[in-house]
């Protein structure tokens, strides 16, 4: 049984009854200095990517799709726990405002350029180490907004005659759905402390239960 094969099983094994998932909370947050009521989750960012026999190809239109998925079922895990979800960064609403799109732009790209090293050392969330700065108040001017919710995640998928060459019949069996890496971020929307980090591996994009599971270890008020 080669690498390949054996990893599979362990995923496999991993994500039959949920997904896998790691949460790293700022102290913040464990000791109610925050009160967390009202949140906004951000338009979440999905990658696909199709991984076939003659190379790797984006899924563009699975990709848009899953990122709506995501955004809601992160919002209704939130909600579940008993947070206020607002909506006020629709798509209507980003095609018809310039000016905050650009905002909305300005916030997203700040935490992919803090990502690079948030994800290497997420514990470092523990420690109060990462922040966005307090640029994240332009899509919060009257301060009605506790927290951004800031979703990256990438997954992969395999054509069934891809997985037969590299896992065989084993391989090609498990092929049905992408497997996900998934992190959320809760992001004070005051002054931009990353409070929050939820690290998600899964067969398919996790379900709002899994989202919930890991938002019931926060003492959000």
């Amino acid at each position: 049984m080669n690498a390949r094969t054996m990893f599979l099983i362990a995923l496999f094994s991993s994500c039959v009854l949920s997904a896998t998932a790691v949460e790293y909370i700022h102290p913040k947050l464990k000791e109610h200095e925050v009160s967390v009521k009202v949140a906004v989750v951000l338009p979440a960012q999905v990658d696909i990517e199709k991984h076939g026999v003659k190379g790797v190809s984006g899924m563009g239109q699975e990709s848009d799709d899953a990122g709506r998925q995501v955004t809601f079922e992160v919002g209704k895990a939130l909600s579940n726990r008993g947070i206020t979800i607002e909506n006020p960064f629709t798509e209507e609403a980003l095609k018809s405002n310039e000016d905050l799109r650009l905002a909305m732009a300005d916030v997203q790209q700040r935490f992919d350029q803090t990502e690079r090293q948030l994800f290497k050392k997420e514990k470092d969330v523990k420690n109060g180490r990462f922040s966005l700065g307090d640029s994240v108040t332009v899509l919060n001017p009257n301060g009605k907004i506790d927290v951004f919710i800031i979703v990256r995640s990438v997954g992969a998928k395999e054509t069934k005659s891809k997985a037969f060459m590299t896992g065989g019949l084993l391989g090609m069996a498990m092929s049905g759905e992408a497997e996900f890496r998934t992190r959320v971020a809760i992001v004070d929307a005051k002054n931009g402390d990353i409070l929050f980090i939820g690290d998600f591996v899964s067969s398919g994009l996790p379900s709002d239960k899994v989202y919930e599971h890991s938002f019931k270890k926060i003492p959000f008020q």
